[in-house]
Formats: structure tokens, C-alpha cells, sequence
């Protein structure tokens, strides 16, 4: 049930409209070279959060609500995608904002440890 809440957080995302003020996405290969192997945490307006690594082999572990969970990671058609299992994918641009990273809509922020 908590793996869903994850998925359905970043959902809630995918299902938002974007805001006009936001900068063009970011490309696959700087999704790459910020997110591979560096330590995030993650906020989304809904209240949920924790800590995250993205590996190159396309896993993730992050953490929600104090337990550490596994999911996968891709890029597809240059969107950022997670995966928590039970076929729930959820796919969105990100964009920079300096050191941090945000969903389309602003509602999902990732910030460097």
C-alpha cells in the first residue's frame, strides 16, 4: 500500500497540468548526468517525501515515510519515469532550478544531499 502511495504521489503529477513559467525539460542525458548515483531527497505537495538514488542499471531505492523501498527508473520519450511495481508507471519532465530539480508542475522537488 505505501509502494502505491509513492506511484499515486507522482501520479497526481503526471495528471497536473504545467506551468507556463517552467524552462523546457530536461534531456535524457542530463537526467543522466545529474540523478545517476547521487543521493536526493524528495518532496511532493501532497506531504510525502524521503530519500532517493537512482543506479545506472535502472533501480532505485528510496525512502517514504521513515522505510526504504525499491523501484525502477527510466527515460522515456525524454520524461523522467519511476516505477514502484504492480504495473503503476508515472512519467514527467523534469527541469532545473539551479541545484534542484522539479517535476513540470513544481509539485515534486528533488534537492542534492
Amino acid at each position: 500500500m505505501r509502494t502505491r502511495l509513492f506511484v499515486v504521489a507522482f501520479g497526481v503529477v503526471v495528471a497536473t497540468s504545467v506551468l507556463p513559467v517552467m524552462a523546457a525539460g530536461l534531456s535524457a542525458d542530463e537526467i543522466k548526468s545529474s540523478f545517476i548515483d547521487k543521493p536526493f531527497t524528495w518532496t511532493h505537495t501532497s506531504g510525502v517525501g524521503g530519500s532517493t538514488i537512482h543506479k545506472a542499471d535502472g533501480s532505485m531505492v528510496y525512502d517514504l515515510n521513515g522505510k526504504t523501498r525499491t523501484a525502477k527508473w527510466a527515460i522515456k520519450k525524454g520524461k523522467f519515469c519511476i516505477n514502484a511495481g504492480d504495473s503503476d508507471e508515472a512519467c514527467f519532465a523534469l527541469v532545473a532550478n539551479g541545484k534542484v530539480f522539479k517535476s513540470e508542475d513544481g509539485k515534486l522537488v528533488y534537492t542534492p544531499k
